[in-house]
């Protein structure tokens, strides 16, 4: 019971789990751009389409779309000014709406929601595949007997054959459907990122295990008469608990919230098949079976990835190498099944792996018979049936190793030569002064490297720029003004002549059309420029509307500079959030002098390092802008860009975007000096960094969330320039000044009390 009060009630665990639901939620928030209106008329036009077959309901669905395709063409006819084209649209009106077709097309529009239109697509979409779900079901029956007619896949007793005879006995002949709300069930099953969050909890849980190697007392532990197997059953059922928990309050948190957020979850009896995602699972069963029995899988799974992780770490006496070993074998296993295609022989160990039970939707949803011994097996239910031996070779390998495994042991070879690596490197840290001291408690010591590295991934790997928002500039025009990229001078307007002339040339169509209008408006603006000699260039507007793309509330989209406002906190948080608590958490305080030296040093070192942070994120976006858009117009005035046209002083783009980042730096450095106040307050690093995420991270996702309770007392806003003004800069300096001068006199008054 003490062991078990010990793991499942420390505080930092429950902390970890609040600090991960919070993230699945702010995720689940920020990647869903539609709005309450979007789905309160899903929901509405839902309930009258499943009183009506599969067949009525699409036909509604696409006559109603095709309804307001043709109040599109009305809308353009009306605000079309050149009287050619407007002849033209009233005849291609008229022919196909009658002589009163402003009446016929008017009466027949709808509901004017502007999100009626994706509405209907989503409802189409999930129309068409109720209705083509069972043509889905007979070709795959065709397919299997296709291919049993030709001899080189149906050879007697071969795999290929065997596999033709078991796709068709998996995949049903019919499946009752029913049209509902999808939305809450398919967030859930595709979400991969909820599983890895689950996978970090488990680790963390798995690591607490190792409380008496970290603090010296394996020898006295492993003595006791309760210190070896009693005490690994036990940390095994507490294990099981742990990632019950973990998965519960994680995936069932967002099972409930989707539930709120979407408006229910659908009839739970439907069979999962009336869901489009499970267009390739081939076993019929109730919602609800699928949902308990993917929790129960989760469970089992987690509890297998902590046995595995926890045996890897208790085969090897030294902390840092078992560990480093437990990180090599869980990358290996993620690189098996990240990156080996179905059709590799070895596709096995892409579900024969730890992480197939971690990132379940990759292969629950997936269709695959793999190759196991001459006979095909589903490779879900291979990784399914694979779990309860396992679990039972590792609760005893475990239990083995603690009965057997003594904390002392002969002289590793490997550690023999890690040491002789070390000690040149151990030399050279004993010669630096304070400044590289600092440097290599925070990379090293603290791990800034690792975080470091995992920016620069971030950056280069992971970011997913926002679409441009279309407040910035004029969408219509972007692509024609990038084709033509450069000073706008005759030969611009002859090129855009060049063109109208090339498309008046086409037979007359909607199309067409709206691609005069918009060469035609083109023109306009480059008569304009050339006329005021102002210089300005045509130019691609789309990634700089990325770069500061500022999303107004309620507008539907994120808010790419309040996203990226999280992650830069929570990586300064993580990077400095022990810069002075280290020295408690040390107990060196009393040891220390020249606070006021020392306190420069640390300064010097935060403002490196938030700078080095900022360049890296600065040359990662710079980065996928050019992949995205290509070359950047830096050298262009400014006034080029619709947001700059009223800048009052001749600048050059570049330099306008370059004051835009060092106004995101200036934040920065405002909440590296509160970070450095929180930690000068802290006597431990996990103090600090909880209560540093709390004060700027957690208001940022909230923001972020658009719930503005917050905003008030957060920096998020000074992220995106776009959204603050000079006030908020100027406050932001001040307490970041403020804040340094805290720590300074609480740092200096406790070093000149040691002396």
């Amino acid at each position: 019971m003490r062991e078990g009060r010990r793991v499942l009630f420390a505080p930092a665990l429950w902390g970890l789990l609040a600090l991960l639901l919070a993230f699945n939620l702010v995720l689940a928030v920020t990647q869903d751009w539609r709005t309450e209106e979007f789905y309160e008329d899903y929901r509405a036009t839902l309930s009258e389409l499943m009183s009506v077959t599969t067949d009525e309901a699409l036909e509604r669905v696409e006559t109603e779309m095709s309804t307001a395709q043709a109040y599109g063409l009305l809308e353009l006819y009306r605000s079309e000014e050149d009287s050619e084209i407007k002849a033209m649209l009233h005849g291609q009106l008229i022919d196909e709406f009658g002589e009163d077709f402003e009446s016929v097309i008017s009466a027949n529009a709808g509901s004017e929601s502007i999100w009626r239109s994706e509405v209907l697509d989503v409802l189409e979409a999930q129309l068409r595949h109720l209705r083509d779900y069972p043509e889905h079901l007979i070709q795959v029956q065709n397919n299997v007997e296709t291919m049993k007619a030709l001899s080189i896949f149906n050879k007697e007793g071969s795999f290929s054959s065997r596999n033709i005879e078991k796709t068709g006995r998996d995949f049903p002949t019919s499946v009752e459907l029913r049209l509902d709300n999808d939305f809450a069930v398919t967030a859930l099953v595709t979400d991969s990122l909820g599983g890895y969050t689950l996978l970090i909890f488990t680790l963390f849980l798995t690591l607490q295990f190792l409380v008496e190697r970290k603090r010296g007392l394996w020898s006295l532990v492993h003595g006791t008469a309760d210190g070896r197997q009693r005490l690994a059953v036990r940390r095994g059922w507490i294990l099981l608990l742990g990632v019950a928990v973990g998965t519960l309050v994680l995936l069932g948190g967002k099972l409930f919230f989707y539930g709120i957020h979407y408006g229910g979850l659908g009839s739970l009896s439907r069979n999962v098949q009336s869901i489009a995602v499970f267009n390739d699972f081939p076993w019929v069963m109730p919602v609800w079976t699928f949902l308990i029995g993917y929790f129960v899988l989760k469970i089992l799974g987690m509890w297998l990835v902590g046995m595995a992780v926890w045996a890897i770490l208790q085969s090897v006496n030294h902390l840092p190498l078992a560990l480093g070993v437990a990180g090599i074998a869980l990358a290996g296993e993620y690189a098996l099944f990240r990156f080996i295609p179905d059709s590799y022989v070895i596709v096995i160990f892409r579900y024969v792996n730890l992480f197939a039970l971690v990132d379940v939707p990759q292969i629950a949803l997936h269709y695959l018979n793999l190759n196991f011994f001459g006979w095909p097996v589903q490779g879900f239910l291979l990784s399914i049936g694979l779990i309860l031996p396992l679990l039972g070779l590792l609760l005893g390998a475990n239990v083995l190793l603690a009965a057997r495994k003594k904390p002392v042991s002969r002289q590793n070879s490997l550690l023999a030569v890690m040491d002789r690596i070390r000690m040149p490197f151990s030399r050279f840290v004993s010669r630096l002064r304070l400044f590289g001291m600092e440097l290599f408690k925070v990379l090293w010591l603290q791990k800034g490297l690792l975080i470091l590295l995992l920016v620069a991934v971030y950056c280069f790997g992971v970011l997913e720029l926002q679409r441009p928002v279309h407040d910035l500039y004029e969408a219509d025009t972007a692509s024609y003004s990038a084709s033509m990229q450069g000073p706008i001078t005759e030969d611009v307007l002859a090129q855009i002549d060049a063109k109208i002339s090339e498309y008046s040339a086409y037979p007359p169509s909607e199309m067409m059309m709206s691609q005069l209008d918009i060469l035609g408006r083109l023109r306009e603006r480059c008569e304009a420029s050339l006329a005021a000699r102002d210089g300005r260039w045509l130019i691609d507007p789309q990634p700089f509307a990325v770069l500061m793309g500022f999303q107004k509330e309620n507008s539907g989209g994120q808010n790419y500079q309040r996203e990226i406002a999280v992650v830069l906190l929570l990586v300064l948080v993580l990077l400095l959030s022990g810069v002075f608590s280290q020295e408690h958490q040390s107990r060196v305080t009393q040891l220390l002098r020249g606070g006021g030296v020392l306190w420069r040093k640390k300064l010097g070192m935060t403002v490196l390092m938030t700078v080095l942070v900022w360049l890296l994120f600065e040359a990662g976006e710079f980065w996928q802008l050019h992949r995205e858009y290509g070359s950047l117009a830096l050298a262009a005035p400014a006034q080029s860009f619709d947001y700059f046209a009223e800048l009052p002083y001749q600048v050059s783009l570049g330099v306008a975007v370059a004051v835009f980042l060092l106004l995101r730096l200036l934040a920065m450095l405002a909440a590296a000096g509160v970070i450095l106040l929180i930690s000068c307050l802290c006597r431990k690093n996990n103090l600090s960094l909880l209560a540093a995420c709390a004060v700027l991270v957690l208001p940022a996702c909230l923001s972020y969330m658009q719930i503005n309770v917050l905003d008030s007392v957060s920096l998020v806003k000074l992220f995106s320039p776009l959204e603050a003004d000079s006030t908020g800069y100027i406050a932001a300096a001040v307490i970041g000044c403020a804040c340094l001068g805290l720590t300074y006199c609480r740092w200096v008054r406790r070093s000149s009390a040691n002396q």
